[in-house]
């Protein structure tokens, strides 16, 4: 879950994108200041005290709403998860605009401690109940993400099938955004997540067929060797099944990730599989023809 990390900061570059929430002059102005610096500067103790004494002392603060979030993600960091939740929970009600922020972090909080089953209804709730939300395709591909979690470590009700239903909604927010930009980083992970699910269910033409949608050059190390291990397997499957598989030659012809075969002509379905060994990518191709 280490790719979680990476987002943790996404809610303060939205609420410091906007108009200064402070200015020099007043002690509340200043207090709200050194609090979010010392968050900014990744204090997190320091910023966590800081933030609480602001909201003691100014809790009608029109700042008020962002320190509770501040201080909720400065919670996280120090894996003070259920502290982070409790707070954002007793304060959602005077979120204001952040509302569908304070949910979001109430999931990544609960999927962080491994609470995958609330995870998974937080996260739906946000896309369900925040139509106009920047943050719901994310929702969405993190409920997936609890709900295989589940699936695959037999904790909780989550099953596979319940993941490919998430992602595959007809006019869904994931079909959506698929359709409207393929190259998003939550959209290869949505695909990478339908795929396992595919796989789970043993549908590995459907896996095949998802993962061919992938750019692998697109995905970070660790996704890339699942790619390409799912890539493999959910191919050999496949062709196996239908019983039209022979052995995969090398394709001399091929130069880098090309996604289209030189030969193709030649087969009835031709499938590229990147495959590194001893620091080198020959380009090997899995054939398969109608018997």
């Amino acid at each position: 879950m280490a790719f979680r990390w990476r987002w943790l900061l996404i809610s303060l570059t939205l609420i410091l994108s906007g108009e200064p929430l402070f200015a020099a002059g007043t002690k509340e102005q200043r207090a709200y200041a050194a609090a979010v610096a010392a968050f900014r500067d990744e204090m997190w103790s320091s910023a966590e005290t800081e933030l609480a004494q602001f909201i003691q002392k100014y809790p009608k603060s029109t700042n008020a709403p962002e320190a509770v979030l501040l201080q909720a993600q400065a919670e996280f960091k120090q894996g003070k998860l259920a502290q982070a939740i409790a707070l954002l929970d007793a304060r959602k009600a005077g979120a204001g605009h952040l509302a569908d922020q304070y949910v979001y972090w109430i999931g990544e909080a609960q999927f962080q401690n491994v609470d995958l089953t609330n995870a998974g209804e937080t996260f739906i709730a946000l896309a369900r109940d925040f139509p106009e939300s920047s943050l719901r395709l994310r929702a969405v591909v993190e409920a997936a993400a609890a709900r295989a979690e589940l699936a695959a470590t037999h904790a909780g009700p989550g099953d596979w099938p319940e993941v490919g239903a998430l992602l595959q909604e007809t006019n869904g927010v994931f079909q959506r955004a698929a359709q409207l930009d393929p190259a998003n980083e939550l959209v290869t992970r949505g695909r990478l997540l339908l795929a396992q699910a595919a796989l789970a269910q043993k549908d590995f033409g459907g896996a095949a067929a998802t993962l061919a949608s992938v750019n692998p050059q697109a995905l970070n190390r660790n996704w890339a060797g699942n790619w390409r291990i799912w890539f493999i397997r959910s191919s050999w499957q496949w062709a196996t099944l239908m019983r039209r598989w022979r052995p995969p030659p090398i394709c001399s012809k091929l130069r880098g990730w090309e996604m289209t075969c030189p030969c193709a002509e030649k087969a009835w379905r031709c499938t590229q599989v990147c495959w590194n060994k001893s620091g080198q990518k020959p380009k090997l191709w899995m054939h398969t023809r109608k018997i």
